[in-house]
């Protein structure tokens, strides 16, 4: 050892310092216990568990509310539906007899069917229960061309072609006669006419053609005259040739007749569906939930922060602790570290080899002091 060396004191005793480093060994091993590595091990697994699907807690987060818009395109089917009037007309027939003394004969008016009544009324009632409504009713008289007409030699004809009034008078007395029998039917039902319009009579003269047939009968069948054969067809049809019979009932007989035209309406629904693009804009506003999922494991330490324990690491001792520390144990203060040199052990003057190894005259020494190689 170099005169006047001397050796780097301690701020503390050996014993003590051991004392110190064993304390610190305890220490670490206390946050290191069994049962807080358990705690760890236990943690470690649950947040396998957690992340595996174990249970978790819900948290529902709500966003600022928000506005939104947009629009819609497409195409749509559409179904009108309009209302509109259906409008009808019927026109019947009823038969009459023949009227030898026309108007003021008192057979004027009267059917040859009096069912015709009730047939023309019935309409009137079917329409009405139909959701019909019944406007209106035109009625007109006819009359046959033959008449009681007398020719200059004061010889009596039937008047064919010849217009007369009486056949007019007895077309009206007919339409008449018709509309009281009309009336009283409804009125036996709780119902009315509807608003007639009586048109005028009609007297049907026959066409040349017509007169022509006539006279080829009347020369057929041996009459006297057109007048003898159509005087016998009124008075007594059963006397007279067939086929005189069928032809007069066409020109003649069928001529003899009250017509009626019946006028109704009805307001009815009809739809109609076709196809149209359209167009919907979209607005509003709207708030947002959210919903966050927490493996329960991570809540651990907020709902038990007990079952926790961190390890607090302990704080390095400054030189003024020490020497406090020493100063308590042993009386008296430290002495001053940073006077006490410490100095490397350095070779004797008979240690250096002749040949200088480097500049500074020394031989190679080790960091311990030691010689690298022998003398020579």
């Amino acid at each position: 050892m170099a005169e006047g060396f001397t050796p780097p004191q301690s701020p503390l005793p050996q014993d003590q310092l051991h004392d110190n480093e064993q304390d610190k060994k305890a220490e670490a091993k206390r946050h290191i216990s069994p049962g807080r590595s358990a705690l760890a091990s236990a943690m470690a697994t649950l947040a396998l568990w957690g992340v595996a699907g174990g249970p978790k807690a819900e948290f529902k987060i709500e966003l600022p509310e928000v506005s939104w818009q947009y629009d819609e395109h497409g195409q749509r089917t559409v179904t009108e539906e309009h209302q509109r009037a259906v409008e009808g007309a019927h026109s019947m027939v009823a038969r009459e007899v023949w009227a030898r003394e026309f108007a003021q004969d008192p057979a004027a008016g009267e059917l040859i069917d009096p069912s015709d009544v009730a047939r023309i009324t019935n309409e009137i009632t079917m329409l009405r229960k139909s959701g019909f409504t019944v406007r209106s009713m035109d009625i007109r008289g006819y009359a046959s061309d033959e008449d009681d007409t007398v020719d200059a030699d004061g010889v009596r004809t039937a008047g064919l072609q010849v217009e007369n009034p009486k056949n007019p008078e007895l077309g009206d007395k007919r339409a008449t006669v018709l509309e009281v029998l009309l009336a009283e039917k409804l009125g036996q039902r709780g119902e009315t006419l509807p608003p007639i319009t009586e048109l005028p009579s009609v007297e049907d003269l026959l066409t040349d053609d017509e007169v022509a047939q006539i006279d080829t009968y009347t020369e057929r069948f041996g009459y006297e005259s057109p007048t003898t054969m159509i005087e016998q067809f009124n008075r007594d049809p059963a006397s007279t040739p067939p086929e005189v019979v069928d032809y007069l009932n066409q020109v003649l007989r069928s001529e003899r007749k009250v017509e009626i035209t019946i006028y109704y309406d009805k307001m009815v629904s009809t739809k109609e569906t076709h196809t149209e693009p359209y167009t919907i804009h979209h607005q509003g506003r709207e708030k947002r939930v959210i919903t966050v999922e927490i493996p329960l494991f991570l809540l651990i330490p907020v709902l038990a922060p007990e079952a926790v324990v961190v390890p607090i690491p302990e704080p390095v001792p400054t030189h003024e602790a020490k020497d406090a520390l020493y100063q308590k144990q042993w009386g008296k203060a430290p002495e001053d570290h940073s006077a006490t040199a410490y100095h490397q052990r350095q070779p004797r003057e008979h240690n250096m080899h002749k040949r200088r190894s480097w500049e500074g005259g020394k031989i190679d020494r080790s960091h311990g002091g030691d010689r690298r190689s022998k003398r020579g």
